[in-house]
């Protein structure tokens, strides 16, 4: 073996199937997005491609940033974990500050085109991975492992809750406590943080009458959908009904056409699919 040899870098491996799911999901969503939201487009815009341009603005930014990221090695985002779990907190706390209300819930910027808990849950997954390896062992401790994830998970999922958006603080939680699970933590700690997220969770809903309320609708909903108070389930619900086994086809649902299915091409675009 030469010395070229040995020094040479590995080739990168790009995951075909993989990129081929993600393509098809891509060209699927921009579609569903067009055939959603052509009539408010006209509506409120008068351009029917409103909506679905946003939509392919976003998904260009979105590839450029895939081919940037799958070229940059996994080391640099250790080295830069703590910096981007610093930005992911600040644009946390700042939306609360100067978002953009929408709907009764200040979660995004400019008008809620950046709602910035969607980067915030890749970001601690980087910051989390980053801290887990550097404690190896260290972990199953209670003052390096349980103690400053329970702080770390507690700032993040407080700064998430007051927005208001519960579910999301609940999914960077539970995937935060999976990844400490998988690095090796102690049964131990993993029941304890469960509880006290548990512990946690109760008290939101108890003090907090938006989470209150919304755990309330939501299990109402889970027993009778079409006659739920949560307006979007409820007329979701009759739309995958309306559309039959097979749908009525690209553009012909009635939900987009008739108004009925609030924010089609984004909040109830699983209706129109249907």
């Amino acid at each position: 073996m030469t010395a070229s040899t040995r020094t040479a870098k590995p080739k990168g491996r790009y995951d075909w199937g993989l990129l081929s799911v993600v393509t098809i999901l891509l060209m699927l969503g921009v579609v569903m997005v067009f055939s959603a939201s052509y009539p408010r487009g006209i509506e409120g815009f008068d351009d029917p491609y409103y909506f679905v341009f946003r939509q392919v603005v976003w998904l260009v930014i979105g590839v450029a940033g895939l081919i940037v990221a799958a070229r940059i090695p996994y080391t640099f985002w250790e080295r830069w974990s703590i910096p981007i779990m610093g930005v992911a907190l600040l644009s946390l706390l700042a939306v609360i500050l100067f978002g953009a209300e929408r709907f009764g819930a200040t979660r995004t910027y400019y008008q809620g085109s950046v709602q910035p808990s969607e980067p915030a849950k890749v970001a601690i997954i980087i910051y989390v991975s980053a801290w887990l390896t550097s404690k190896g062992r260290r972990i199953r401790e209670a003052r390096a492992g349980l103690l400053p994830f329970g702080v770390l998970m507690g700032i993040v999922a407080v700064l998430i809750v007051l927005q208001p958006e519960i579910s999301t603080a609940i999914l960077i939680v539970a995937t935060a406590a999976i990844m400490l699970f998988v690095a090796g933590a102690d049964l131990k700690q993993l029941a304890a943080v469960g509880v006290i997220a548990t512990g946690t969770f109760l008290l939101v809903i108890q003090y907090s009458s938006y989470a209150g309320d919304r755990i309330e609708r939501y299990l109402a909903s889970v027993g009778n959908p079409l006659g739920s108070d949560e307006w979007q389930v409820s007329q979701g619900v009759q739309a995958l009904m309306r559309g039959g086994i097979f749908g009525r086809g690209l553009g012909n649902g009635l939900a987009q056409q008739t108004g009925y299915l609030p924010v089609s091409w984004s909040d109830n675009i699983y209706g129109v699919i249907g």
